[in-house]
């Protein structure tokens, strides 16, 4: 991969930085901004290890998927739609454990910026109902 395609690759990915800033609570936007980062830092990794033929067949659908992500945040304000009930029911116990777990961490984290029992907004937190 040529420094250009590189340079490209990190104005997109500050641009969802950025957006994730003006458009994500502080739980989501620390989840996304930890997921992006991976996501670059993998993609960064396999550029360096591959060959050029590999890389150029990878980048461009890898830049593509990025920008739908961040023109969906653009246009609409969130990463991701609502939560269906439909999609709720096909969860797993296990991967429901694991969210409960990942939303844990998250709330711990934000407790240790704004104080127990408390929201991004400083309002009293609700835990949603089971």
């Amino acid at each position: 991969m040529n420094d250009a395609a590189w340079i490209e690759a990190l104005r997109l990915y500050r641009c969802i930085l950025r957006k994730h800033r003006q458009c994500l609570p502080w739980e989501l936007r620390m989840l996304g901004d930890q997921y992006v980062a991976a996501e670059f830092r993998q993609m960064r990794a396999f550029w360096r290890q591959s060959s050029l033929e590999q890389s150029n067949r990878f980048y461009p659908e890898f830049l593509e998927q990025w920008r739908a992500y961040l023109e969906r945040i653009a246009t609409t304000g969130v990463a991701v739609d609502e939560p269906r009930l439909d999609i709720w029911q096909q969860v797993s116990d296990t991967q429901r454990k694991q969210l409960e777990r990942l939303r844990e961490v998250a709330i711990a984290l934000r407790e240790e910026e704004t104080g127990p029992g408390q929201g991004a907004d400083g309002e009293p937190r609700i835990k949603p109902p089971e």
